[in-house]
């Protein structure tokens, strides 16, 4: 259970919780024992200090010892009940012992005021952990998230080098398996008196060599995803939250809830009273909050534990009015051990409303935080994908793209020609090289988007008209990351293919805008044919999602056209 794992976080062991624990039992003390003993003294002050100093001793004590023998990370929620229930049972002993030497004459059974202070320790535990406990979860969440996050970076900065061996063995596979049959079909071309024939061997070239090379490279390639070097992260520190200490007095609900508490036990607390008398004190109670949250209207931000810290001041200091009040009621001797619960319920209903106030804010703060990290985090893993993808698949994608897209050409290109022709062996030819001189070069130095546009205009001629609308600075910045062009060019060869091969169309409208910062949004409008539902397992499938964040083919009604939609983030 999430607040049973909470509960035994080690890290909510701090000076928080002793400075929160200090108010808290101090204002009981100062309820109780002062009002019990009619003794209104300064030294409760030291004695409620030293004797939780002796606690945090003891606390810290057994901390040190318990983590030698477990791994602190792990919640372990018996430990921190039976130390914060030993640890204040051993201050309310303390207190005892202390109020003597200070000069408070006092007197009590030891086994009662543990199993006192033991009880009062277990509630505060339960309610420190209820805001701090998630947040320190919320906390160690986030750096996990963020030290994946800077894993993926370390690890898409460094892919190339590790995958240097791999794009080695595969272009020598490639070109040996390949180019002797591009020279082949080259000799086939210039000897061949009707080009029509050279048809069928074009496509059995494409489906018994290209897409089964392409194929099994591809597989290769998704078992090697399935491996890889985690690079270790430095903790990334997150901004704190700020709380404003206005916000966290909310005097109408608190008083709401104090009257509700008032009216019930009254009865028993205080059967002298009357509902009249009540709500007049309780009145002063809300006057008091009121003119306290004025007072801190102009306060700075604070830091969460402080405000933690602060959370019990207001119900304490602002419910001594109320309590001054309803002392001066007639009452008996018996009734003065049981008024103090009047001041303790106004201040722990202050403590309750101002608790669910800080729980709701940094719920929606941290929620806010963790929606942004996880959109970045959503981005650089893309990114990190794409980085991935060009250093594994860099001869999947040249076979797919490339080659495949020449060969497909100069098959449509041979079926559409009529007998013998120089013009259409001549494009058959250029179509061949096309395709041996991306093997030949299939990892350019310098590569720049406007060449592989006109490269891939080329490819298609005839065939298919390819017109494409880049902002030039949106160019310019996609040309400063070599990975950038390549991703971007990918998309755009598998979009005009697939027009092509799927849709039969003769006109392909790209448009590439920034989006955003880091985020480039592409739109391709093609005039063929309506898409065709195809499985997520295909080649082309896996290339938009390997490479864009969002991806999306629909068919426009009105003007007839297919409409395909990119997010693709670049680095």
């Amino acid at each position: 259970m999430p607040i049973w794992r909470r509960l035994g976080r080690l890290e909510v062991w701090g000076w928080q919780f002793f400075l929160f624990a200090l108010v808290l039992t101090g204002t009981l003390s100062l309820a109780f024992d002062a009002v019990r003993l009619n003794n209104y003294s300064l030294m409760w002050i030291p004695v409620n200090v030293v004797a939780l100093a002796v606690a945090s001793a003891f606390v810290y004590l057994a901390l040190s010892v318990f983590k030698r023998f477990v791994d602190p990370k792990v919640p372990h929620p018996v430990f921190n009940l039976v130390i914060a229930g030993t640890a204040m049972g051993i201050k309310n002993v303390a207190t005892l012992n202390f109020a003597n030497i200070f000069g408070i004459y006092d007197q009590g059974d030891l086994l009662y005021r543990f199993l006192g202070g033991s009880s009062i320790g277990i509630a505060l535990i339960f309610i420190f952990n209820n805001l701090v406990g998630s947040q320190i979860e919320r906390e160690a969440y986030l750096q996990e998230l963020l030290a994946k996050e800077r894993a993926l970076i370390g690890f898409r900065e460094n892919v190339n080098e590790l995958y240097k061996e791999e794009e080695k063995e595969l272009t020598e596979r490639t070109r040996d398996s390949l180019m002797p049959r591009f020279l082949d079909l080259q000799r086939q071309v210039e000897a061949v008196e009707d080009v029509k024939k050279l048809t069928q061997n074009l496509k059995k070239f494409l489906m018994t060599e290209i897409r089964p090379l392409s194929k099994s490279i591809a597989e290769e390639a998704a078992q090697l995803s399935g491996s890889g070097a985690i690079y270790s992260s430095n903790k990334v520190a997150e901004p704190e939250m700020k709380i404003h200490l206005k916000n966290t007095v909310l005097p109408f609900s608190t008083w709401l809830l104090t009257m509700f508490a008032w009216f019930m036990t009254s009865p028993i607390v205080f059967p002298e009273s009357n509902i009249l008398e009540l709500f007049i004190a309780s009145l002063s109670y809300l006057a008091m909050l009121y003119v306290l949250k004025a007072l801190l209207y102009k306060s700075k931000p604070v830091s969460l534990n402080i405000a933690l810290a602060f959370s019990p001041l207001p119900g304490i200091i602002c419910a001594i009015p109320a309590f001054w009040l309803i002392y001066q009621l007639p009452h008996t001797q018996a009734q003065v051990s049981l008024l103090p619960s009047f001041y303790i319920t106004a201040g722990w209903s202050a403590i309750s409303i101002s608790h669910a106030y800080l729980l709701s804010e940094s719920k929606s703060i941290v929620v806010n935080r963790l929606k942004d990290v996880v959109e970045k985090f959503a981005r650089e893993n893309k990114l990190f994908e794409q980085k991935l993808w060009v250093a594994r698949h860099v001869w999947y994608t040249l076979l797919h793209g490339t080659v495949q897209s020449a060969i497909t050409a100069a098959t449509i290109r041979a079926s559409a020609l009529d007998g013998q022709s120089k013009k259409a062996k001549a494009l058959i030819i250029a179509d061949l090289n096309r395709a041996m001189d991306a093997l030949k070069n299939s990892n350019p130095e310098n590569v720049k988007l406007e060449d592989q546009i006109e490269d891939l205009r080329n490819t298609w001629g005839g065939i298919v008209e390819l017109k494409c609308e880049i902002p030039q600075d949106l160019s310019k910045e996609i040309n400063t990351s070599k990975d950038a062009v390549i991703v971007v060019n990918e998309l755009l060869k598998e979009i005009v293919s697939n027009s092509v091969r799927h849709g039969q169309a003769s006109e392909v409208e790209v448009t590439l805008e920034l989006s955003s910062p880091g985020e480039i949004s592409l739109i391709a409008i093609n005039n063929g044919t309506k898409p065709k539902k195809i499985g997520t397992s295909s080649i082309g499938t896996t290339i938009f999602n390997s490479l864009c964040l969002q991806s999306n083919l629909k068919w426009n009604k009105e003007t007839k056209k297919a409409e395909f939609y990119a997010l693709v983030p670049i680095a």
